[in-house]
């Protein structure tokens, strides 16, 4: 349970459990060794000006629905990008199709990998994606925001993204040290 958006985990792997109401399709989780995203989401900044968030969005690719690879993408300026999908579909972006509840859904994510992307380009991938337990940085930092409704136009790439968000939240993860 995290206090003050904060939780103190071990340098192993773990599952994020989201609480989603309904008609919630999609999720941007903005992850990042550095603060600069965490703390101007805390702040209320403007969806479209969180650092984090204004790169091209991270998916995860037909071959890994349902979170084959249990993995996460580490970078400053893009967002990983979770497709709550119905129940029986292949194209999750969580490890099996979310619970229904009567306001929602309830959906999980394990993560027990980083791959890590640097000033937003891919590195290799083979070379860079890393266990939970070889992170040495001390904090990982988590922005999640639901984004609005895409309209025809912003689909059509005539527009840039304009919805609002619908919801946001934060949480700081610090590693807890050896003993």
């Amino acid at each position: 349970m995290a206090k003050g958006h904060t939780v103190e985990l071990a340098r192993a792997p773990f599952t994020l459990v989201f609480h989603l109401r309904a008609g919630v399709h999609d999720l941007f989780v903005n992850a990042s060794f550095k603060s600069q995203t965490f703390d101007a989401a805390r702040l209320g900044w403007q969806f479209l000006a969180l650092t984090g968030i204004q790169g091209a969005s991270r998916f995860d690719e037909p071959s890994e629905a349902n979170n084959r690879l249990r993995d996460i993408y580490i970078d400053d300026y893009a967002p990983n990008q979770w497709i709550v999908c119905p129940p029986g579909s292949a194209c999750n972006g969580f490890d099996e199709p979310c619970e229904p509840t009567t306001d929602g859904a309830v959906c999980r994510r394990s993560i027990e990998r980083v791959e890590v992307f640097l000033r937003g380009k891919q590195s290799v991938m083979k070379e860079r994606r890393s266990e939970i337990a070889s992170i040495t940085e001390e904090k990982l930092y988590l922005v999640f925001v639901v984004p609005g409704r895409w309209s025809e136009d912003e689909r059509a790439g005539k527009l840039p993204y304009q919805s609002p968000e619908l919801a946001r939240d934060w949480l700081m993860i610090v590693w807890k040290s050896p003993r």
